[in-house]
């Protein structure tokens, strides 16, 4: 009977080293991005999330190299801006959205009027 009780509490997170031990899982790279200067970039994530939400505390390393971002003021090519000290994002300002995404959101929107539309008819 105790073998099909269920634990109210989430699974604990495994280690990327071996399947049997349990720990903090290893981040992965997520995000790759470019900065004004024409440097590659990657976001670091957790395994299990489908994108990174970039905030304080993201991991950030140089996309040719592996290294931590150095610190300082950064500002990627779409405009955003970021502060980085020990290869962690410890500011990130995102200053505007690409003309692609607008297009995108704006699309997505129409249509779920048009789906509510249909619905109600």
């Amino acid at each position: 009977m105790k073998e099909k009780l269920q634990s109210a509490f989430p699974p604990q997170k495994r280690s990327n080293q071996r399947g049997d031990e349990p720990g903090p899982a290893k981040p992965v790279p997520q995000i790759g991005r470019k900065l004004m200067d024409g440097r590659g970039i990657v976001f670091w994530g957790e395994p299990d999330m489908e994108a990174v939400f970039i905030r304080k505390g993201t991991k950030v390393t140089l996309s040719d190299s592996g290294a931590p971002l150095p610190d300082g003021a950064f500002q990627l090519d779409d405009g955003s801006e970021m502060l980085v000290q020990q290869g962690a994002v410890l500011r990130f300002e995102r200053r505007y959205f690409s003309v692609r995404e607008l297009v995108i959101a704006a699309l997505l929107g129409l249509a779920f009027v048009f789906l509510l539309f249909l619905l109600a008819n």
